[in-house]
């Protein structure tokens, strides 16, 4: 293979970096929706390459985990530039072109990484399922909180409803894609050409988890506190994405329940009493008990319900 074929993926991964910044210095809204139309433009490529029918290179079976961190540093220093510069997570657009270059270059099916039309309905009504399990966790989890530290009950709140299409699509499109195929639809995939499926699993887990890292640090100063609920979370989230991903054999359910999610938490506020707010004893008790509820419910539904109702549906 020549020099340029092996420089095309980082081309790729480049090109969108002009129109994104370009974007951004007009407005976030105008970011988000050249990145939905950038993303469509993967979905029609990936139609048009069917033909594709091989798997990962030997380069990369050999030293999945070395080249998977590689990729991974690549990517959390552009997504670093985006997101301290500007407070909006661009690098996403770029991932999406890399590895579609990347997989077209060396030949690799799509389908190897989880995009398949197989059981297309079962994957929808089960991300559905999932996601509402998992808002209800979420939900219950601050109620349960409040109730235990004998404070009033908190409010839900909707916050800009006008534009929730838009953020669907974003969220689902954009960074749902993008985030499911480097950490499940790659790091998992080529990770397990050489380590057990736990192993895989872990590492592209804490990879997703130091991921959001970037979103607390600014000028001001490092929030400690949110940065660690924030990657623990994430890290919760990316094993149950990826047995998600190992019990469908598609992207479609992490996909769609990553977009679903990111909707919720983003136009939902929880609206707690002030006494709980900043880092006071009863906030710091109330994110405890909150998190704490979240944690363990969501660990059953990634090692308990996730399975038993994919081999349900699947059988």
């Amino acid at each position: 293979m020549n020099t340029m074929n092996k420089l095309s993926p980082f081309i790729a991964m480049l090109l969108p970096v002009p129109l994104m910044w370009l974007s951004l210095k007009i407005s976030e809204m105008y970011a988000s929706a050249l990145s939905v139309a950038l993303s469509i433009v993967f979905l029609i490529v990936l139609r048009s390459f069917k033909m594709l029918r091989g798997g990962f290179p030997n380069f990369l079976k050999r030293r999945p985990l070395l080249y998977s961190l590689l990729i991974f540093l690549m990517f959390m220093a552009l997504r670093s530039v985006y997101v301290l510069l500007y407070g909006f997570p661009a690098e996403k657009v770029s991932i999406i072109y890399f590895l579609m270059v990347f997989f077209i270059v060396y030949g690799i099916s799509f389908h190897e990484s989880g995009f398949s039309k197989d059981k297309l309905m079962l994957n929808i009504l089960f991300a559905i399922f999932v996601f509402l399990l998992i808002s209800l966790v979420y939900i219950l989890s601050s109620f349960i909180a409040v109730f235990l530290l004998g404070l009033p009950m908190p409010t839900l709140v909707f916050q800009n409803l006008e534009i929730v299409p838009l953020t669907f699509v974003f969220m689902t499109l954009v960074v749902g894609v993008s985030e499911e195929w480097l950490f499940r639809g790659f790091f998992q995939k080529l990770l397990l050409e050489k380590f057990t499926a736990g192993i895989a699993l872990t590492v592209q887990a804490i990879l997703f988890g130091i991921w959001h890292v970037v979103w607390h640090i600014s000028p001001n100063g490092i929030d400690i506190p949110g940065m660690f609920s924030h990657v623990f979370f994430s890290f919760i989230w990316g094993v149950l994405a990826g047995v998600m991903f190992i019990k469908t054999g598609s992207l479609l359910a992490p996909i769609l329940v990553h977009g679903l999610w990111d909707t919720l938490v983003t136009h939902l506020y929880i609206k707690l009493p002030v006494s709980v707010m900043a880092y006071s004893p009863i906030g710091v008790a109330f994110i405890s008990i909150a998190g704490t509820f979240l944690t363990c419910l969501m660990i059953v539904i990634a090692i308990v319900v996730v399975p038993k109702t994919s081999e349900y549906l699947w059988r």
